[in-house]
């Protein structure tokens, strides 16, 4: 249940003020990052980034249950099917004064083709993407202490990413700082904690239609997408160039080559016939990232992207494959999984999306 005072009336009409005088379609779009910090004390700490300065913080506790996460989760999927202008999230304080995350669609995209001058355009939901409104309510404080102006998928990109990051089953299998917070935030229900498995609040907030929207240049249409069981997932690689043939990471360090993946579950899995993946990794490996000029860097990051999604499709379907690249600037790290080095880019891991949980046999 959303419950307003009379100031969020009075706040929300000085923004609007502000958001009349501007061009929303031509004017410069706010990035956002979102980062969880890891619990202490029961508190995870909730940080808020735009275009790379410092916005906003929140201590999150009561997030026992999971039921906040699963809020925004809803919320998400919300703003993915643009069925609503607006979308709000409830985020619940200790004190009743609570949080509300909005998100309004001031611009939707469309997909097909213009004719300008004799030259016909095609267009799809990356090359002309929906625009949005997103900004924050605090009750406790009476005031929007964040708003941007954004592309709605990078939006939703950003905060998705950042909550699996927090919430996937553990950066350490010898740090599972997950288990301990439930503990600590379980303590009337002790024995229910320590059965907790780790991998339960990351497929929790999996959402198989928000990294469908993330991965296709389609709009969302509720009679044309079929989705196939959510599966339970159990393990996840990162792909991640560094030296001496290491490729492949897990939470236990390198587990593969270019040649093949070591899983702890499925075994041994063959790579060799994923055309141009070892002469893509010698490239690398001969000549390192770091040191390349941005537009190298840029087109052989799209290329291993390319690249990933072929493996992908060869996984097990209970794995998830996240995909990382060095960029210049960027300070070496031993351990991607481990290391959370790549935070001071301001952007995490890219999920390669499993295409084959799509039932395509379903559609319309």
């Amino acid at each position: 249940m959303l419950y307003y005072d009379n100031n969020w009336f009075s706040e929300r009409s000085k923004l609007y003020a502000q958001m009349s005088e501007k061009d929303i379609v031509n004017c410069k779009k706010d990035s956002t990052f979102f980062q969880f910090s890891q619990p202490k004390g029961g508190v995870i700490g909730m940080d808020i980034f735009v275009n790379g300065v410092f916005k906003f913080h929140e201590p999150i506790k009561r997030l026992s249950n999971l039921s906040q996460f699963d809020q925004i989760r809803d919320w998400l999927e919300l703003i993915v099917k643009e069925d609503n202008i607006e979308c709000c999230a409830r985020i619940e304080r200790e004190d009743h004064e609570d949080m509300y995350f909005h998100y309004e669609t001031l611009y939707k995209s469309y997909v097909g083709s213009t004719c300008t001058n004799g030259t016909s355009v095609k267009h799809d939901t990356n090359t002309n993407p929906s625009i949005g409104l997103f900004y924050i309510y605090d009750a406790k404080s009476k005031s929007i202490p964040c708003s941007v102006i954004c592309y709605t998928k990078e939006f939703v990109r950003s905060i998705y990413y950042a909550v699996l990051d927090i919430c996937k089953g553990s950066r350490k299998k010898s740090d599972p700082f997950i288990k301990e917070w439930f503990i600590f935030e379980n303590y009337d229900h002790f024995e229910w904690a320590l059965d907790f498995d780790m991998w339960d609040f990351y497929n929790d907030f999996k959402s198989l239609l928000v990294e469908w929207y993330l991965d296709s240049s389609q709009l969302y249409c509720k009679n044309s997408l079929h989705f196939k069981q959510k599966p339970k997932i159990t393990e996840r690689i990162h792909m991640w160039a560094e030296y001496g043939e290491a490729l492949f990471w897990t939470t236990g360090g390198c587990c593969g080559s270019a040649d093949e993946i070591y899983t702890d579950r499925h075994g041994v899995i063959d790579l060799r016939g994923i055309k141009g993946l070892k002469e893509w990794y010698d490239d690398w490996d001969g000549n390192p990232s770091y040191s390349w000029p941005k537009e190298k860097c840029k087109a052989h990051r799209e290329q291993g992207f390319e690249l990933a999604k072929q493996i992908r499709a060869i996984l097990p379907d209970s794995l998830d494959l996240y995909y990382d690249f060095w960029e210049p600037s960027v300070a070496i790290i031993d351990n991607p999984i481990d290391n959370q080095g790549y935070k001071y880019k301001n952007e995490l891991p890219m999920i390669v999306f499993n295409q084959k949980l799509l039932d395509n046999s379903q559609n319309d």
